[in-house]
């Protein structure tokens, strides 16, 4: 079961374009950051499919079309998980993986938004992608919240642009620690659901890009 949670968990970000924006960064660490920009980790678009590679003119990144299928198969996996675990166990699952979805879908909306000035090689083509990625992942979310209805409490998308693109000026008692791979943002106890933008960063570095700050 765990390895299935695994998949289901990965398999939301296989076709995706992202970058790591240097000022998110350097909010979250006092790190010489001179070795990833020197071999262009930060601000830069990359896919990730098999493997992560840097977008440049070939057209593998054009693979983002194929997230939809993806993420189907994904709702009918739930499915049948729904109607053959006991609902404690599926509950469990389900909530991680309605985390993950809101997860990316911050990823997703920011990217969208601030890669044109942000990402050192951005081209126009490449726009209507990362749009659609993002229309993607959101319409799979609503379909979600509407076929396991009976059983959903609550975790509904919400609009966390404001709040992720604000400068946090929080004190530095706050000690969110890093997740692991499939506790990302699982939910805590008297925490909300979504997750911080430091468990954000902290994922792309090190589950995508493999770097530890």
């Amino acid at each position: 079961m765990d390895d299935t949670l695994e998949q289901l968990i990965k398999s939301i970000q296989t076709h995706s374009i992202v970058y790591l924006p240097k000022k998110k960064i350097e909010l979250f660490t006092n790190n010489d950051l001179s070795d990833l920009e020197e071999y262009e980790i930060l601000n830069h678009l990359f896919y990730i499919g098999e493997k992560v590679a840097s977008i440049k003119n070939d057209p593998e990144h054009l693979k983002v079309i194929k997230k939809q299928g993806i993420l189907k198969n994904n709702t009918f996996t739930l499915l049948k998980l729904k109607s053959t675990l006991d609902s404690l166990t599926f509950e469990y699952i389900k909530n991680e993986y309605f985390n993950q979805v809101n997860g990316w879908l911050i990823i997703y909306e920011f990217i969208k938004d601030n890669a044109k000035k942000d990402a050192t090689n951005y081209t126009p083509s490449i726009q209507g992608l990362l749009d659609l990625q993002y229309f993607i992942l959101q319409k799979h979310s609503v379909e979600l919240q509407r076929l396991l209805s009976s059983t959903f409490k609550g975790l509904q998308q919400q609009n966390t642009k404001t709040n992720f693109l604000k400068k946090t000026n929080q004190n530095q008692n706050n000690t969110t620690p890093t997740p692991t791979n499939t506790e990302l943002f699982k939910e805590k106890k008297q925490k909300s659901p979504y997750p911080t933008e430091k468990e954000i960063d902290n994922y792309l570095l090190k589950h995508v890009f493999n770097v530890k700050l």
